[in-house]
């Protein structure tokens, strides 16, 4: 697949999956051997989900703006801002109604067309603070 074509499956993940909260898009865009490198490991499309899951319970209106897309080959990345509200329980945090503003860039491995693989960095402690968890710096 070229450049642009990778990139379009990474937009279609931010409009068909992200955007909406349809789990059923993880089977149409994601490898079953998709893996996901999060800080404190690695997870499999069965945890994936699982995560996926949680999330959408948690900030049931997320929207994810991406700002930019680079790809090179196989490999796409992507610089992003989440927003939504904390509506429900998200990584053990208990609803808060905060507004949720976090930004992140994700790197993508695509391939047949679905994503491979993943690793991302996002401003954990600036969701943290607004989720609530940590208190906001002074």
């Amino acid at each position: 697949m070229s450049a642009e074509e990778n990139k379009e499956v990474i937009r279609r993940s931010v409009e068909e999956f992200y955007n909406t909260g349809d789990l059923s898009a993880i089977d149409r865009l994601y490898s079953p051997a998709y893996r996901d490198h999060q800080t404190g490991g690695t997870l499999d499309i069965e945890q994936f989900k699982g995560w996926a899951k949680g999330l959408f319970t948690g900030i049931p209106d997320l929207k994810v703006i991406v700002h930019d897309l680079r790809a090179d080959g196989d490999m796409v990345t992507k610089r992003w801002t989440a927003q939504g509200t904390h509506k429900g329980e998200f990584l053990g945090v208990p609803a808060s109604g905060n507004p949720i503003d976090v930004n992140g860039i994700s790197i993508y491995r695509v391939q047949d067309g679905k994503l491979a693989e993943a690793w991302e960095v996002m401003d954990t402690f600036t969701l943290m603070s607004q989720l609530g968890a940590v208190p906001a710096p002074a």
